[in-house]
């Protein structure tokens, strides 16, 4: 599966737009249908819309990230990918860090994609240039 989303986009206020309207329309469907009533209409159309949103709202935060790799660069990329001075602290803290964005990024994850392939390398690199500092 290709990310084409980032091909869509012009600039990083684009992607935000797209990604808070997603947001307010899983906010909708919580608002309307509560915890509760999605739980009640278990085969009701709408729980099915509320899955999807979702969805969406998983497949977009990966879109974030694949973003962030490859468009953006320090310091937007650093606070997006969720790294900061904290993780930095500790050897264990980056490890879960490079972990948890490798699952996401990951060639294997993501049907052997091109964009998945440089994300890849791209998260290597930063990972190499953080472990040389550590040293």
């Amino acid at each position: 599966m290709e990310y084409n989303i980032l091909k869509e986009l012009k600039n990083f206020q684009d992607f935000k737009k797209k990604y808070k309207n997603l947001k307010n329309a899983k906010n909708i469907i919580e608002q309307i249908f509560g915890d509760s009533a999605i739980k009640f209409i278990n085969f009701n159309r709408w729980e099915k819309c509320y899955n999807d949103v979702q969805e969406l709202i998983k497949l977009l935060d990966r879109q974030f990230i694949f973003f962030a790799l490859l468009e953006l660069d320090n310091p937007y990329r650093a606070k997006i990918l969720g790294l900061n001075d904290k993780i930095l602290e500790s050897k264990k803290e980056i490890k879960k860090w490079y972990r948890r964005i490798v699952s996401v990024v990951h060639p294997d994850h993501n049907f052997n994609s091109k964009i998945s392939e440089e994300a890849i390398k791209k998260i290597n690199s930063i990972k190499k240039e953080i472990d040389y500092y550590e040293e």
